[in-house]
C-alpha cells in the first residue's frame, strides 16, 4: 500500500541525506543550508522528530530568516504537542506571519496555526480572538478549505470557553 511505500521513500531520502554529509566542506554555505533543510524534511517524514528538530534548529541558526524552515519547524513543534514545543512554535508562527505577504496563502495558514497553537496551549479565548479579528478584516480567510478550518477551530474554542 501507499503507507509502506511512503515509509520506504522517506528511508531512502534519509539515507541519501546521510550519505552526502561527508562532502559538506566542498559546498557553499547556501548549499549547506539547503542540504540541512532537505535532511530535516527527510527526518520529519521518517518520523524522527527530535533529530529533525535539531536540523531545523541548525538551519535557523545559520539563516534566521529562512521562512520555509521557520514554517516547517513550527509545524513539527506544534504537532509534537508538548508545552515547551508549543510555546516555541508560537514564536515561530509569529516570525512566519511577520515575514509573509499579508493575505497570502502562507499568511492565512500561519494565522490559523497561531490560533490553533493558542488553543492547544489551553487558551481558547485568545485563539477565538485571533480568528474573529482575521474574519472581520479578511472575510474570505484565504481558501474555502482554510475558511472551513477557521470555522471549525472557532466552534471548538467557543465550546471549550463555555464549559
Amino acid at each position: 500500500g501507499s503507507e509502506s511505500s511512503s515509509g520506504e521513500l522517506s528511508d531512502i531520502r534519509l539515507e541519501l541525506a546521510q550519505s552526502l554529509e561527508p562532502d559538506q566542506h566542498t559546498i557553499s554555505e547556501e548549499e549547506r543550508s539547503q542540504w540541512q533543510l532537505a535532511w530535516a524534511r527527510a527526518l520529519a517524514a521518517a518520523g524522527k522528530t527530535n533529530e529533525a528538530a535539531r536540523r531545523y534548529g541548525a538551519v535557523l541558526h545559520s539563516e534566521k530568516d529562512n521562512v520555509d524552515a521557520q514554517y516547517e519547524y513550527a509545524q513539527l513543534l506544534a504537532d509534537s504537542g508538548d508545552r515547551a514545543s508549543l510555546e516555541k512554535a508560537l514564536k515561530l508562527w509569529l516570525d512566519v506571519l511577520a515575514a509573509a505577504t499579508p493575505e497570502s496563502q502562507r499568511w492565512f495558514e500561519a494565522k490559523y496555526r497561531l490560533a490553533q497553537t493558542h488553543f492547544q496551549l489551553g487558551d481558547p479565548e485568545r485563539a477565538a480572538k485571533i480568528i474573529r479579528l482575521t474574519q472581520v478584516l479578511h472575510p474570505e480567510l484565504g481558501t474555502p478549505q482554510l475558511k472551513q478550518q477557521f470555522a471549525e477551530l472557532l466552534a471548538r474554542c467557543q465550546a471549550e470557553s463555555s464549559q
